[in-house]
């Protein structure tokens, strides 16, 4: 899973920061490795970006596998990052960009899975994203400050807040 891939390279490393690079080969499917490009330069991100991000890139991930790019069998994935500015200073932007599968569903509703990886972005590392669905494949943008301290309520609050939309009746008697 992708908690304890994380949570697996930061013990290793003391909590410290990792590499982007690092935490998208730990992540990517092993049997997609070559239909995968990912280019970037050196960047780590650090123990509070890297949990977020990793639920983000896992959520990706099966998305490309079972409705994208990766699931058509001849489809290809591209991922490049690299530091931007921003008014609030540097960000770390990622491109996400997905080619040869079948065409996006135009009249699919967003479910918990986007609901999460807005949440997580926007939310708990107070950055932006963009999803493109064209004909010709997806393309999305993250924005992340290369810095950043969590937002109060973690991961587990912003899972609850999506799956509590989604679903009525979940966790009403908390709200």
């Amino acid at each position: 899973s992708a908690m304890s891939a994380v949570h697996g390279m930061l013990s290793e490393r003391s909590w410290s920061p990792v590499e982007l690079s690092a935490l998208l080969e730990r992540l990517q499917p092993a049997e997609f490795g070559e239909r995968i490009r990912m280019t970037g330069p050196d960047i780590e991100v650090s123990a509070a970006q890297a949990t977020p991000l990793a639920m983000v890139f896992q959520e990706m991930f099966a998305n490309a596998m079972e409705h994208g790019s990766l699931g058509s069998g001849v489809g290809w994935l591209q991922i490049q990052w690299d530091i931007g500015e921003a008014s609030t200073g540097q960000v770390i932007v990622i491109d996400w960009r997905e080619t040869g599968g079948p065409p996006p569903n135009a009249n699919a509703v967003a479910g918990a899975g986007t609901l999460l990886i807005r949440g997580l972005i926007e939310g708990e590392m107070r950055g932006e994203i963009t999803l493109h669905h064209a004909p010709d494949g997806v393309s999305h943008r993250i924005r992340i400050p290369s810095k950043v301290t969590p937002h109060g309520g973690g991961v587990w609050f912003i899972w609850w807040r999506a799956l509590s939309c989604r679903c009525p009746g979940f966790g009403e008697a908390a709200l």
